[in-house]
């Protein structure tokens, strides 16, 4: 999977020698210039499509394949890196009258759709993604080769998947559940980084129970005459890190072996019912979408 980071606004045709302009020159230099072109924007009789640099993006580019599909991994309820209409070898070359179409996994066009933004330059975002939204995507690019004189189509695929980070938890006695009596509620909270809050108040609980025995074995040492019945032995306390994966979601190195470490959204004929690690087949019926939780 190749990716390039780049800021947004040089997706656009008329953003190329500006890009190049700014890529050339110092950072300071780039952004008095910047500031000047402005400014001069704002006179009467000037144009008034200039970048506003308060507004830049600086957002992750994937390159597509004419040959395969790539595989994209989307973090839940983000924005996915922008997808591009092209390859690598394809971008360096100056296109004449391109035409984009991208088909998402339902085998429509999705132009329009409430979740997708798409550049002039054909660049694909899909925002705040939803593990409805997994699936292949298609872009068609058709533009003419004036030296052949014909018209020249190709295809570009990706393959998105929703993710989310491992949620884990620590085994002491009692178990620290990251799971436990009012998650969901924590969820509705925090819902663009419901793992990441999740994750760290169970590595907030692991430390206080942690804390606690440390200043046990202060405690005792102090009472070396006149040691309770049960007590505390120094070093003894051990914690163990046990991986789990929301309902829908599961790891699979073997498919994707470019995100093995993550809770990706269960395939087509996968579910994973509650917080298992891995999605399991189903065979008593057919799913056909992504996320199952139920067989």
């Amino acid at each position: 999977m190749l990716g390039v980071s780049r800021p947004w606004w040089c997706a656009g045709t008329l953003a190329v020698g500006w890009c190049a302009a700014m890529r050339s020159m110092g950072a300071g230099t780039a952004l008095r210039l910047a500031a000047l072109a402005i400014v001069l924007s704002a006179r009467p009789g000037r144009a008034t499509g200039v970048i506003d640099i308060t507004h830049i993006e600086h957002i992750q580019e994937i390159y597509g394949n004419s040959n395969r599909p790539v595989k994209v991994y989307v973090k839940m309820y983000h924005d996915s890196p922008a997808l591009l209409c092209t390859t690598q070898e394809l971008a360096e070359k100056e296109l004449v009258d391109p035409y984009f179409i991208w088909v998402g996994p339902s085998g429509r066009n999705i132009k329009g759709e409430p979740y997708v933004r798409i550049s002039e330059t054909g660049g694909l975002i899909l925002r705040s993604f939803d593990k409805f939204m997994s699936g292949d995507y298609t872009c068609t690019v058709s533009y003419k080769d004036v030296e052949k004189n014909k018209e020249i189509f190709l295809d570009m695929k990706f393959s998105a998947y929703g993710k989310h980070r491992n949620t884990s938890y620590f085994l002491f006695k009692p178990t620290v559940d990251p799971f436990g009596y009012g998650w969901e509620e924590v969820c509705r909270k925090f819902i663009h980084d419901c793992e990441d809050e999740t994750n760290r108040r169970v590595e907030k609980a692991r430390n206080r129970i942690e804390a606690f025995f440390k200043k046990q074995r202060i405690a005792l040492d102090k009472m070396k005459d006149n040691m309770p019945t049960f007590y505390y032995i120094a070093n003894s306390l051990k914690t163990v890190r046990v991986d789990h994966c929301r309902p829908g979601f599961g790891k699979n190195k073997l498919t994707h072996l470019d995100c093995s470490e993550c809770c990706v959204v269960c395939d087509h004929g996968m579910y994973n019912p509650n917080n298992d690690v891995f999605c399991r087949p189903c065979t008593s019926v057919k799913i056909n979408y992504y996320g199952a939780t139920a067989c």
